[in-house]
């Protein structure tokens, strides 16, 4: 296997969760897609309503309703080339490519710092 790690073997922390692609590897779309999510007030406001808290393990992670990789990547490959901070400018974009309208992403982000 090719790899930019130059060691035979790497440390995982046991409070992280991983998240891969099954029989592959993640484009670097997917990755951007799937973290731009997963740092969204989307997802934030989502698991505090469901959970409570912030607190995500691998059940969670798992059960998260997601759209299609295609979306990911889109969201991914705009998310690489706007680079933008994370709160309502990232909402914004997910939002767009989601289809989702912009009173629920006014209203996800009312009253927050934008500590981008």
């Amino acid at each position: 296997m090719d790899s930019d790690i130059e060691h035979n073997v790497i440390g995982l922390e046991n409070h992280v969760n991983y998240v891969h692609k099954p029989e592959g590897e993640l484009t670097v779309d997917e990755a951007y897609g799937l973290a731009s999510l997963l740092n969204s007030s989307i997802i934030d406001k989502f698991f505090r309503s469901v959970n409570g808290n912030t607190q995500v393990n691998a059940t969670d992670v798992r059960m998260l309703p997601m759209p299609t990789i295609d979306k990911i990547k889109e969201i991914g490959n705009y998310v690489r080339e706007m680079q933008p901070k994370i709160g309502l400018e990232l909402d914004r974009i997910i939002s767009n490519i989601l289809n989702i309208e912009d009173e629920i992403i006014k209203g996800l982000n009312e009253g927050e710092v934008n500590h981008g």
